[in-house]
């Protein structure tokens, strides 16, 4: 590069300044030029700036955070009114004496935002409490004594104090009107008022098993005095109400030392029959007998005999054996079933049900298999059996029918007259009038041609 003045170097711009790059710098106390590198020169000029000597509105808007603040480096002088909120302040960092009193002071206090759990205990001063501040539903049970009421300052409304707000042994006579309300021979009858709500345990001890009630009889009031109970005082039970009750003789039930119990006659057993009175004790019993039952229908249970056929023991109705004569229970064989409605039927023997030319039988005549007849099944018989039908030609052995069995007209018909039609092809008919022999073609009778004659020397 040719030697330039610094002023003839071309421009960077700031972005493009990058920490490889160096910058020219004069080094005075050296008395020579050198190079440094942007960032170093940079942290260099911070160090070398005096206090105060950077303006606040070259500071990016909320780029300083706490961790660029050193410890307690804020004080008030620095926080702007109103600057912290409820949510900046740590729950209890913040007691009575760090809250100035007065006009000017800097935290304030919402109302009814001050609860229990913000106030230490014994906080609470009477300098701090104003006149009439403390009601009576802010005050706990027993919490006030006699020596913590200071004449003037607690109002007791008139009636308002009851036996339970008064200690036991308290109240001693000379805390008494006069200090001799009470004689020294005590409070006597006549000193009480008839009218006088007197609790119970105020009353003179009771011998055991005694009430204060009034008179047993009669029907005048009268002085309650301390005594028994008589059956007079006790209401009569209902079938609504408890009470009372008393037990007559012939009831059934008899009452000893307040138990009742069951008037009994007869001695425990388990019977049958038993017999018992108009309020339902028993007063006999027995085994039954055949008398004690009813006689059993088809429509209603009772007692039934043995008849033919059954017999009993020990109770238990069995069923006799069936003999020829005799009736009784049979068992049914393979060969018996029962049927619909209970009733005897065959069992089924496998055979098909059918119409068979051969079957097989068991000995006691059950068909139990059927088939076609075999030729060994049928014996040979005489042709003198066979009274009709007809055999065809397959039925006849060759050479087996004679000329004696030929019928006449039967290969030849002879008469004067033609037939309509042969019976057969290949019949003849012989005109016996002009000696002419046809052959039944199978349609019409045509003449037999007659060869040449053949002298063969044969006579």
């Amino acid at each position: 590069m040719a030697d330039l003045k610094v002023t003839q170097l071309n421009p960077i711009v700031a972005g493009s300044v990058s920490t490889d790059d160096v910058l020219l710098i004069v080094d005075v106390s050296a008395g020579e030029d050198k190079k440094i590198e942007p960032d170093a020169l940079v942290e260099a000029g911070l160090n070398l700036l005096g206090a105060g000597s950077i303006d606040g509105s070259k500071i990016i808007a909320n780029s300083i955070t706490a961790a660029e603040l050193a410890t307690n480096s804020v004080t008030s002088v620095e926080l702007a009114d109103d600057a912290v909120d409820a949510g900046s302040i740590s729950g209890g960092t913040v007691h009575g004496s760090a809250i100035p009193f007065g006009a000017g002071a800097k935290i304030h206090v919402l109302a009814s935002s001050i609860g229990t759990a913000d106030i230490g205990n014994s906080q609470i001063t009477t300098a701090k409490l104003a006149t009439n501040a403390a009601t009576a539903d802010k005050i706990g049970a027993n919490v006030i004594s006699g020596s913590q009421t200071l004449l003037g300052k607690i109002h007791i409304e008139a009636a308002s104090i009851g036996a339970a707000d008064i200690k036991d042994a308290s109240i001693t006579a000379a805390k008494l009107t006069g200090g001799g309300l009470i004689p020294a021979t005590g409070i006597l009858n006549a000193n009480v008022n008839a009218n006088a709500g007197i609790a119970v345990s105020k009353l003179a001890v009771f011998n055991p098993n005694t009430v204060l009630a009034g008179p047993t009889s009669g029907a005048s009031s009268a002085v309650p005095t301390a005594r028994s109970l008589v059956s007079a005082d006790l209401p009569l039970g209902t079938t609504a109400a408890a009470g009372a009750v008393f037990v007559p003789t012939g009831a059934g039930l008899t009452i000893a030392s307040g138990a009742i119990s069951h008037s009994n006659s007869v001695a425990g057993a388990n019977y049958g029959y038993i017999a018992f009175d108009n309020q339902g004790h028993v007063t006999a019993g027995r085994a039954l007998i055949a008398g004690d039952l009813p006689i059993a229908t088809t429509s209603a249970i009772g007692g039934v005999s043995i008849g033919a056929g059954l017999s009993v023991s020990s109770g238990s109705v069995s069923l006799n054996t069936a003999t020829v004569s005799t009736i009784g229970g049979v068992a049914l064989s393979s060969e018996v079933q029962l049927g619909a409605g209970s009733t005897l039927a065959l069992a089924t023997s496998g055979v098909a049900a059918g119409t068979y030319p051969k079957v097989t039988v068991t000995t006691k005549g059950i068909v139990t298999g059927g088939t076609t007849l075999a030729a060994a099944d049928i014996p040979n018989h005489s042709a003198a059996l066979l009274t009709s039908g007809t055999l065809d030609a397959a039925r006849l052995g060759a050479n087996t029918i004679t000329g004696a069995k030929m019928a006449n007209d039967s290969t030849c018909i002879i008469q004067a007259t033609t037939p309509a039609g042969g019976d057969y092809e290949g019949q003849f008919f012989l005109n016996s009038s002009s000696n002419v022999l046809t052959v039944w073609n199978g349609s019409a009778f045509v003449a037999v041609s007659a060869a040449a004659a053949v002298d063969d020397g044969t006579f």
